[in-house]
């Protein structure tokens, strides 16, 4: 059955439901967003380049199913114009158990790699390098002050030679020592199977794992958000070497962040991130960011950004201005 077919069966099936079957049975959200962007790159062989465009940036229908006192389904149907046409299947989950805090999850889904905290529109580079999709088998024990996640999966590329095997595996842990403090760790036993798909899909010679840590804190209305991540040691110069330098590259990357809010509806925030031998983004940038809520479940946000590159042959500069309008249910 195609994609389009099955939403619209889907759909169809909840809207037909009886009400209090389907306010005990489902939990249904969503978001829609409409972005706007104005970008300038000053080349550093010369001249500019000047680029805009408006888009649906994302178009996302969550729903979960209380299917059993102790299992939970999701499925997440994302669109993501010029990214995901014509649509993806998201996240689909089944988790089983939540008996005094243990709990299973099995399908596709995110894996624990990485916070990615931001107040900004666009996505951290933090994101761009370690956000990882996979088909994983995930145990999670959850206490008060702390929550704890193992999971193993068949990652996309493999090292050259070996068997096509479930043998790569994540670990997170996440720790709220005080009210207002949040922090954590993550493993990945391979970056090479991130989604920023640093080998273009190729097999390896040496496997890299990757490393994350992150900082919450919030005191009233200001938060402040810290993370690095990137790989443990270099790659083979064979396998990755963005640079052409004859030395296998350590891509890795950092994002900091302070929001303050101003009221109850309008929050500011400032940052400054950066990357190691992650050439597709900016060496450094920086920029500020606003986002006012106008009703609730609709907010406007405008961001501006100024960043770097360092690719050994170009040092542009670009700036880009981004307004998103965002509703959700």
């Amino acid at each position: 059955m195609k994609k389009v077919q099955f939403i619209v069966l889907m759909i169809v099936c909840l809207l037909i439901l009886p009400k209090p079957v389907l306010a005990e049975k489902f939990e249904i959200s969503g978001v829609l967003e409409a972005e706007s962007f104005y970008s300038s790159t000053d080349l550093a062989a010369g001249g500019d380049t000047n680029a805009s465009d408006i888009t649906t940036a994302t178009a996302e229908l969550a729903v979960g199913m209380n299917l059993h006192q102790y299992v939970h389904g999701q499925i997440n149907l994302k669109w993501e114009e010029d990214d995901t046409d014509p649509l993806q299947f998201d996240v689909g989950t089944m988790t089983l158990g939540k008996l005094d805090g243990l709990s299973v999850t099995v399908g596709k889904a995110y894996l624990p790699f990485g916070a990615f905290n931001s107040h900004f529109v666009s996505d951290p580079i933090t994101l761009q390098l370690g956000e990882t999709r996979e088909s994983p088998f995930i145990i999670a024990y959850n206490q008060d002050i702390f929550t704890v996640k193992a999971g193993a999966f068949n990652g996309d590329v493999k090292k050259i030679g070996d068997d096509t095997l479930v043998d790569d595996y994540v670990v997170a842990i996440e720790v709220t020592p005080v009210e207002g403090i949040i922090l954590g760790a993550s493993y990945i036993s391979d970056m090479a199977d991130t989604d920023a798909d640093l080998l273009s899909g190729s097999n390896f010679i040496d496997e890299v794992g990757g490393f994350s840590a992150f900082v919450s804190t919030t005191f009233g209305p200001l938060t402040v958000e810290a993370e690095y991540l990137g790989a443990l040691d270099d790659f083979a110069s064979s396998d990755l070497d963005g640079d052409s330098d004859g030395n296998g590259d350590q891509p890795r990357a950092w994002n900091v962040e302070a929001a303050y809010g101003v009221t109850d509806k309008l929050e500011a925030a400032i940052k400054y991130e950066g990357n190691d031998e992650f050439f597709t983004s900016p060496k450094d940038q920086y920029g500020v960011a606003a986002s006012y809520q106008i009703w609730d479940g609709v907010s406007a946000s405008l961001e501006y950004l100024h960043g770097n590159y360092d690719n050994s042959s170009t040092n542009d500069n670009i700036d880009i201005a981004t307004l998103k309008l965002a509703a959700e249910f």
